[in-house]
Parts: structure tokens; sequence; C-alpha cells
């Protein structure tokens, strides 16, 4: 059997991973580094940067250097993003962001 241990998200990165899920769902296209730190409020785009590079390292991102819109998520990334939005179930309900709500 083939097991990854991923290292847990702080709260920065978990918004930043699914900033970038959003965005690239959205948009069709990564955000820039300006872009996360506007809609994220994040004051230092340094701060973003390093963001980044702890997501890369815990691979739920890559990155193409030298390359503006040069984020892509991995497999894993792409689970975590999406999967921190919304779980959907079988039989109807959904929950979303805390809350849950039943279709009928």
């Amino acid at each position: 059997m083939n097991f990854e241990i991923r290292l847990p998200l702080t709260d920065l990165q978990r918004k930043v991973l699914e900033f970038i899920f959003d965005f690239i769902h959205r948009q069709l296209y990564p955000p820039t580094v300006q872009e996360i730190q506007n809609a994220l409020a994040v004051g230092n785009p340094g701060t973003v940067h390093k963001t980044i590079q702890a997501l890369e390292k815990k691979g739920y991102l890559e990155k193409t250097r030298r390359t503006v819109r040069g984020l892509r998520l991995t497999p894993v990334g792409e689970a975590v993003g999406g999967g921190a939005r919304q779980l959907s179930f079988d039989f109807g309900e959904t929950l979303s962001a805390g809350a849950a709500h039943v279709h009928m």
C-alpha cells in the first residue's frame, strides 16, 4: 500500500489554497500573488510568497518559476481545495461552509 502523510495546513494556507482553487475554477487561469494578497487582505506580498512556498513543499501546489500566473494545483490540492468548499452526499444533503442544506 502507498500512504502519503500530509502536514496540516495553517489557517492562512487553507485560505490561500481555497482562494486559488475558486479563482482557477471561476477564471480558468491562476491568480497572481497580488490578486491573492488583495482578496485575502494580506498586508505583505512576502507573506503570500511564503505561504505559496509552504503549499508547494506540502505537495498542494506546483509553481512554474519566473511566471506571473505559474501556479497549478496538484491532484491533492484540487481535492483539498475543492473538498474544503463543499461536500456533497448521494442522498441529496450538501454541507457547505459549515452549514447543512437539504435539497428536495
